[in-house]
């Protein structure tokens, strides 16, 4: 099996949920972004953004764990608004965008 054979991360509003945004260090080339598809993967400052939906636990321990095995370092990962705009804005300061601490 391809290490980027991965089932893809399902986008079905009909089903529960909820819209995730992942942030790594360093942009993702052509090549590694099918590995995270169907989410939307955008190269900002330095930082690659996946924005998409996370049906479960599950499906959100396989995201973390592709970011890991496939060697990128997580900068940030946070459950957003569904009524937030989509598209992520413009990374300048990762930090801007971590997950609050509790």
């Amino acid at each position: 099996m391809d290490s980027l054979s991965f089932e893809k991360i399902g986008e079905d509003r009909g089903m529960p949920g909820w819209t995730y945004l992942f942030i790594v260090e360093g942009e993702l080339g052509e090549h590694l972004k099918p590995a995270f598809a169907p989410m939307t993967v955008t190269n900002e400052a330095g930082h690659a953004v996946m924005t998409g939906h996370i049906r479960d636990q599950s499906e959100l321990q396989g995201v973390l764990w592709r970011i890991g095995n496939l060697g990128l370092t997580l900068v940030s990962a946070a459950r957003i608004d569904e009524n937030a705009e989509r598209k992520a804005a413009p990374v300048s300061d990762p930090q801007e965008r971590s997950v609050p601490s509790r």
